[in-house]
């Protein structure tokens, strides 16, 4: 079966990108028009290196500042063969030799979409190739059972009468007869954008929270004070910095509605379980406003013993002075 591979690897960065060409995703497919739906993405780099005889078209690209993408292009004339795995594994060593270069932070996300656009008949070409699709889509190479089979494939959403998008957590494959494969392709990719932002945060605060969690911060303990105000500063900035972060990364997609790009957006959403990442980060942020709470009523009881202690030293030298002037 004749088609393109696109095969994706995405990172953060803490490097400082380059400003490159900017280019805009076509949306061929319905979309509210009073929406900036898909952000400008940036491309950085582009070349052409030959795999296994296949010439492989390379897109350095960045969606966000902070986010690097590298996507591999190729065109195959039999785009579910088993030698799909091997090409796969060369890919992801080119591409992850390329991502060295930006200094990227551990988590990373990889993707593969499959286009097709040459078939006559949609349901007869899914059907006789449902076992290999869904083997690919998992990038697994046993034979599958038929209930996973059927799962995989349930998991599709259709705009026209001819065409499909089936999506599973480490790959989608795409059959459009009009080969207008890029929206789709973006969705894909800012999904998975998304995704390694949240597994980013969601890291950090449980790095952040393990760490807090063994200081005594309810001590009473009045030499450790200079210590827990000092956490304490460092709670409100991670709590603040936190916050701005999960805004930020809900607020870039503005993928919703009963429109394609929202409907394709919600599917990729739920097999990779975005929502689960939000509430476990959501979690975090109400464990840490909880520590922050602790830390602050701890601040708050160290004033307000000073407070007694000052009051109480000034009564017993009022006294004093009392006795004093009696004498």
């Amino acid at each position: 079966m004749e088609g393109k591979l696109v095969y994706v690897i995405i990172a953060s960065t803490p490097k400082e990108l380059k400003k490159g060409k900017e280019t805009e995703t076509k949306l061929v497919k319905s979309a509210p028009s009073y929406l900036d739906i898909l952000p400008k993405v940036r491309i950085l780099d582009q070349k052409t290196i030959k795999i296994n005889n296949y010439d492989i078209k390379l897109l350095v690209k960045s969606f966000f500042p902070e986010n690097v993408l590298i996507e591999a292009n190729v065109d195959m004339k039999d785009i579910l063969s088993k030698e799909i795995f091997e090409l796969k594994d060369k890919l992801f060593e080119t591409c992850n030799k390329m991502l060295e270069y930006y200094k990227p932070a551990d988590f990373i996300e990889e993707y593969s979409v499959f286009c097709v656009k040459n078939y006559t008949n949609l349901d007869e070409t899914i059907n006789k190739n449902k076992s290999v699709i869904s083997s690919i889509l998992k990038d697994e190479k046993l034979v599958l059972d038929e209930d996973e089979i059927k799962d995989t494939l349930s998991v599709n959403m259709s705009y026209g009468k001819n065409d499909s998008t089936i999506v599973d957590w480490d790959g989608a494959i795409i059959f459009d007869k009009t080969g207008e494969f890029d929206e789709a392709i973006s969705i894909l990719e800012l999904s998975n954008v998304q995704l390694l932002g949240l597994r980013i945060l969601d890291k950090t605060l449980a790095t952040e929270l393990e760490r807090l969690k063994d200081l005594g911060l309810e001590s009473k303990n009045l030499l450790q004070f200079r210590r827990i105000k000092a956490v304490f500063k460092d709670i409100i900035k991670l709590r603040t910095e936190s916050i701005l972060d999960l805004e930020e990364i809900e607020g870039r997609i503005k993928l919703y509605g009963d429109w394609y790009s929202g409907k394709l957006y919600e599917l990729v959403s739920k097999k990779l379980y975005i929502d689960r990442w939000k509430q476990s980060v959501n979690n975090k942020l109400v464990i840490l406003q909880q520590i922050y709470e602790i830390v602050d009523k701890t601040i708050s009881d160290f004033y307000l013993l000073i407070l007694e202690a000052t009051i109480v030293v000034l009564i017993l030298i009022e006294i004093v002075m009392g006795f004093a002037g009696l004498f």
